[in-house]
């Protein structure tokens, strides 16, 4: 039985008034809940002249048998989103019947399906042309298409840890131990040497920058502990950006990351690489694990999608005078 969605709107005025006057609201955004996965969507801010615009807030439930994974063997439970560049497609990790799979749901629409040949699918990952989706098992870099069909392998990956793919075709793929790796056409993995090859820095959950050429990414064990670099396809260059536990994304001028569990943006310049104004809170409450994966997704035209961490639920029972249930 696929998960089936249910929406209801709701004000966003608290969102407007934390976020200040001095950003601009494209014409609305959509807030989404899964039940006990808290899926949410809006739009990011961008920096533009006219009205504050109301954000529009929905709750999309799950039935109660769908329930989220580990990324991570014994990792803890999270939901692995990721938005499509072109902010039309959602598709995210759900077990259901202990079996684990990606499924994918139109932001339009009401209903999700699951995707044949992704079980036990982490880290989903999107093509630029919003075609294909990248995810890892165990053993195996693998894409599906949005079209239909089974899940094609690309490489033998061993413990990877996130994807990013450029509009020239490369793949560029984190590991746990290994770093990060530019993936060839017939599957070789190639190491990138600003990701910390060769030295005490190990780079992961990867995400290209517009210029296809830069990336951002999350090193461990470097000159900062745990902290987001930005790294190049061709040479060594690399620059310490900001320390971080989780890994971060660019999108509509704004370099997303989590603080704790907050989710931030920060006006951000591809160009120069360099942070240009001061951060502001996105969403709270966002799924985190111990390995740096944060749930959260952002398109190309500023759709954001965040997840959480299950919910606590309460049962009421009833009990006798003597303390037994009935």
């Amino acid at each position: 039985m696929p998960p089936q969605d249910s929406a209801a709107a709701s004000a966003g005025a608290p969102a407007r008034r934390r976020f200040g006057s001095s950003w601009r609201w494209p014409a609305a955004a959509a807030l989404f809940a899964v039940t006990s996965l808290a899926l949410a969507t809006a739009l990011i801010y961008r920096p533009r002249t006219g009205e504050i615009a109301e954000p529009i807030r929905f709750t999309v439930t799950t039935p109660p048998e769908a329930t989220s994974f580990g990324n991570t063997p014994g990792g803890a439970d999270v939901m692995p989103v990721a938005v499509s560049p072109d902010g039309r497609w959602l598709t995210y990790g759900a077990r259901i019947g202990g079996r684990q799979q990606l499924w994918l749901r139109a932001l339009e629409g009401i209903e999700a399906r699951p995707l044949p040949g992704t079980d036990g699918a982490r880290y989903p990952f999107w093509s630029p042309d919003s075609r294909s989706i990248g995810f890892f098992t165990i053993n195996d870099l693998r894409k599906v298409d949005v079209a239909g069909g089974t899940a094609q392998k690309i490489a033998d990956v061993a413990t990877g840890r996130g994807g990013t793919w450029n509009r020239d075709g490369t793949i560029l793929i984190g590991t746990l131990e290994r770093g990060l790796f530019r993936v060839a056409a017939t599957g070789a993995l190639d190491p990138v040497a600003s990701s910390g090859a060769g030295d005490e820095l190990v780079g992961q959950y990867p995400v290209f920058l517009p210029d296809g050429r830069h990336f951002l990414y999350w090193g461990i064990g470097g000159q900062v502990q745990n902290a987001i670099y930005i790294g190049t396809l061709d040479s060594n260059e690399r620059q310490l950006l900001v320390a971080a536990d989780h890994g971060a994304q660019y999108a509509a001028g704004q370099l997303l990351f989590v603080s704790g569990r907050s989710l931030m943006a920060q006006p951000f310049d591809p160009v120069s690489r360099k942070m240009v104004g001061a951060p502001v809170l996105v969403a709270e409450s966002v799924a985190v694990t111990s390995s740096g994966y944060a749930a959260f997704s952002a398109s190309d035209n500023g759709i954001l999608v965040t997840g959480s961490n299950p919910a606590t639920s309460t049962r009421l029972t009833w009990f006798d005078r003597s303390g037994k249930p009935p």
